[in-house]
C-alpha cells in the first residue's frame, strides 16, 4: 500500500506538536506517495505496522489517491 502525508501531517512535519518519538518521526518525513508500506517497513528501524495506523489515527497520512478505490 502507498501512502501519502495529509495537510495535518505537512503541519506536523513542521510543527513538531503530536509525534515525539523519532522512529515515527522518521516515518512520517519519509511517507511521499511514491514508497509502498512495505519498503519502508523494510528500511525504517524501530517501525512496525502499528506505527502507520497511529499516523493514520492522527490524520497525519492516508492512502494514495490512485489506490482509494481499492481499499474501501
Amino acid at each position: 500500500m502507498i501512502w501519502v502525508k495529509t495537510d495535518a501531517g505537512r503541519a506536523e512535519m513542521q510543527n513538531r506538536a503530536l509525534i515525539k518519538d523519532r522512529a515515527r518521526r522518521n516515518l512520517l518525513l519519509l511517507i511521499d506517495g511514491a514508497k509502498s508500506e512495505e519498503m519502508l517497513l523494510a528500511n525504517l528501524a524501530g517501525i512496525s505496522a502499528d506505527d502507520f495506523q497511529e499516523l493514520r489515527k492522527l490524520d497525519l497520512k492516508g492512502m494514495g489517491q490512485e489506490l482509494w478505490p481499492l481499499f474501501r
